[in-house]
Order: structure tokens, then C-alpha cells, then sequence
């Protein structure tokens, strides 16, 4: 479901009392209200969960698909780059520059520095102003006490200077950002502290892997979809209408999960859920939950207008 105008977020609190007055303006069996809301809020999750649309929404569109393999393609593009990249060079050098650092070579680290200190299309950043310092044992500080904040391990590298895992290392850092790296502010420094890895092959055959999870999130509330009771006894119809894409469905390890009571009419509860739905808070910082519930309350509020509308004009042209 698209929603074009805007939506106002509503609490939980807020969404039950819009059902329970839903079910009683439009004659409907409480019991089947909560079951198809359940399903149309999975339905919602989707559409406003990330990744979605710049301008929000459309969580199922194709635009949603290509935003999220943009992420990733642009968080790995700000940890690693490969030796066979055209733009590898200032990296391998800061490589080389470093292993100065780490081996204590002020000779060799004065010798690097002198190189770098020439090329006038750096006079801008931080590192050439560390480079034209005069004195080097002053350089030479500076660039340890910069480095010791942005510098790659050193642990992570072979012998070769060429990071062989850099999955791991994408994992790491992406706990240290919540999950999104470009989002929250970049590993830091991140023109001259990339990982280098084997080439540029190994490198898109990564990010093409890891595109692979984009719809992950989302699928977990297909699964919670398809777990709900049915209607009346029968086959729902509002999961059939919905059609997630294929890039969200082709997850089939569901996280999603319906817990229903709706024998006693007096305590009824369905809860759906989702148990990675909300991983590295992407659903919290979009406000989902809030929008999820607002959506469902504006979407009530019209079905029960355009019900009362049709019944006037029947009245009136009798």
C-alpha cells in the first residue's frame, strides 16, 4: 500500500481505539478486524521500514531495492578499495607510511613524508600539513597520535599489506556504527584509511554478496503475514493483494512470528512481530512503528468516510 498524503505517527494506544470504533462504524466482527490489521500493519512495516524511497515510503518498490544495495555498495566503498583500483596508489602509500609508524622508522618515515609533502593537490588535508612540518620528530608525533584513531589494524593485514578477510572486518565496523556506516559518520579519515584487498574482482564480488541481504528485514514480516489465522475460517485475502517483490520473498528463513488469541471475546489479542526488524534500530530512526500505527488509523478512518458516503448517496437517490 502507497500513501502519497502525509501521514500523522500514532501511539498503539491510539490505533486500538481507531479499531474498536473501525469495527463498530463498519459492522464488522472484531475478531476479523484485528486479524486483517495485523496483516495490512505487517504490510505497512514493509512499505516504511528501511531501506524505502528518499522522499519515505515505497519500502516495496523497486526504488526501495535500489536504495539499499546503494547503501551497501557505498558503506564497503568507505573501508576498502582494491590494490588494482586506479585511486589504490594514495592508499598503498599511507599503507607504507604507516608501517613506518608502527616499526618506529623515523628515516623512513621522513623519506615518505618528503614525497608527499610535494604533491600540491593534497595541501589541503591534515596528512600534508603533517608532511611540511620541519621537524620531523614533531611529524613524526603527529602522525602517530592521528593515526592511532584511524589507522587500519594492523593485525588485519598478511604479510603482503593486503587484507585477506574483509568480511570480517565490514562486520566489525559495522557494530561499532550501528549497522550503517556512511549514516553514522564513516570509519573516519576515510580517504587515506582503507582496507586494501586482493582486486577489484574480489572487491564487487563482496559487495555483490552482501547486496544480497537488502529485503532481509522486511521478509521477516511476510513470515509474520502468513502466520496469522484466517478470516472467518477461511484464506485471508488482504496477504494475496499485497504481493511483496520477489527481492524481499526470496529470503525464506522467516523471523516473523503472529501469536494470536481470539477465542474469548473479551481479552482478543493478535501480536505480530518481527525478530530482526528492527536490527541496528533501522525501523526505531525511521519511527516505523509510530508511522506503521498512524497509517492504519488515517487508512480505518477513509474506509469508514468512503462506507458512509456510498450509504448517503444510496439514501439520498432513492
Amino acid at each position: 500500500m502507497e500513501v502519497n498524503a502525509k501521514i500523522t505517527p500514532k501511539t498503539r494506544d491510539e490505533f486500538m481505539q481507531a479499531m474498536n470504533q473501525y469495527a463498530i462504524d463498519m459492522k464488522k466482527d472484531m475478531q476479523n478486524v484485528m486479524i486483517q490489521q495485523a496483516g495490512l500493519a505487517c504490510a505497512d512495516a514493509m512499505t516504511f521500514t528501511p531501506p524505502i524511497a528518499k522522499e519515505g515510503g515505497q519500502g516495496m518498490k523497486p526504488i526501495a531495492e535500489k536504495t539499499g544495495k546503494g547503501a551497501v555498495k557505498r558503506d564497503i566503498g568507505t573501508i576498502a578499495v582494491a590494490i588494482d583500483d586506479r585511486k589504490a596508489s594514495k592508499f598503498m602509500f599511507f599503507r607504507a607510511v604507516c608501517n613506518t609508524l608502527y616499526a618506529g622508522d623515523r628515516g623512513q618515515f621522513t623519506s615518505l613524508m618528503k614525497k608527499y609533502a610535494g604533491k600540491a593537490e593534497m595541501s589541503n588535508n591534515v596528512f600534508y600539513k603533517i608532511a611540511a612540518d620541519s621537524d620531523q620528530d614533531r611529524a613524526f608525533s603527529k602522525a602517530k597520535n592521528l593515526f592511532a584513531k584511524y589507522v587500519p589494524r594492523h593485525s588485519d593485514y598478511g604479510t603482503d599489506h593486503i587484507v585477506q578477510d574483509i568480511d570480517a572486518i565490514h562486520e566489525r565496523i559495522l557494530k561499532t556504527k550501528n549497522g550503517r556506516i556512511v549514516r553514522n559518520g564513516g570509519p573516519g579519515f576515510n580517504w587515506l584509511n582503507k582496507y586494501l584487498v586482493q582486486s577489484k574482482a574480489n572487491l564487487q564480488a563482496y559487495i555483490k554478496k552482501k547486496q544480497a541481504d537488502v529485503g532481509k528485514l522486511k521478509a521477516g514480516w511476510v513470515g509474520a503475514m502468513r502466520s496469522l489465522p484466517k478470516l472467518n475460517g477461511k484464506k485471508s485475502d488482504f496477504y494475496g493483494k499485497i504481493r511483496p517483490p520477489k527481492w524481499i520473498t526470496r529470503h525464506t528463513a522467516s523471523t516473523g512470528y503472529a501469536v494470536a488469541s481470539i477465542n474469548n471475546s473479551a481479552s482478543m489479542s493478535v501480536l505480530v512481530g518481527n525478530s530482526i526488524g528492527d536490527n541496528d534500530n533501522v525501523a526505531t530512526d525511521a519511527d516505523a512503528p509510530n508511522i506503521v500505527y498512524g497509517n492504519r488509523v488515517k487508512q480505518m478512518e477513509k474506509e469508514v468516510r468512503d462506507y458512509l458516503e456510498k450509504n448517503i448517496k444510496k439514501f439520498n437517490n432513492k
